[in-house]
């Protein structure tokens, strides 16, 4: 139903990912996420983390490997069906469990129709085969909140990742239709 066109370490600079976002129909960001505050403690940033190419020296957006949350809707567009967020505390609001991250409202705001994030630290070995089921169901033809409900199951089957910890941070906001592309 989709291509995969991964980009791996040094290939998964800023500027290819923007466009990666502005042209396709689901991204999978996998990488290291992060949350700042201030000095007094209010938010002040999130973002992930992506390579830097060679030739940036810049260490300031709009090209500082930091995929930021402000630059989202601002600097980067997107139609994805669904972006991805296989990163830590991508989902977590600054403002309580209940309410959708900045990150979730910018993607959604900068174009797309479903965003999928954890709202806490994620394990890369717990996630793999989460995503790996994940993305199958959604190449069966799984509407987004069933390929959810999928990755779940069988995480709950697998004895190692069975914990809540590995499955119920994720969560799924926006369009819940199959992929349309």
């Amino acid at each position: 139903m989709y291509e995969v066109t991964p980009l791996l370490g040094p290939d998964a600079t800023e500027p290819v990912v923007c466009r990666g976002l502005a042209g396709a129909g689901v991204v999978h960001i996998a990488s290291h996420g992060f949350k700042a505050t201030n000095i007094i403690g209010l938010p002040h940033q999130e973002g992930v983390w992506l390579a830097r190419s060679a030739s940036d020296t810049s260490t300031i957006a709009p090209h500082d490997g930091i995929l930021q949350a402000w630059e989202l809707g601002s600097r980067v567009r997107t139609n994805a069906d669904l972006v991805v967020y296989s990163t830590c505390e991508s989902g977590r609001s600054w403002w309580g469990a209940m309410a959708v991250s900045e990150f979730t409202r910018r993607t959604l705001l900068a174009g797309a129709r479903a965003v999928l994030s954890a709202q806490w630290p994620i394990s890369d070995e717990g996630t793999t085969p989460f995503m790996i089921t994940f993305h199958t169901s959604l190449r069966a033809g799984a509407a987004k909140d069933e390929a959810l409900r999928d990755a779940i199951a069988a995480q709950l089957t697998h004895p190692r990742f069975a914990h809540p910890f590995y499955w119920a941070g994720f969560r799924l906001t926006g369009d819940m239709e199959p992929l349309s592309r």
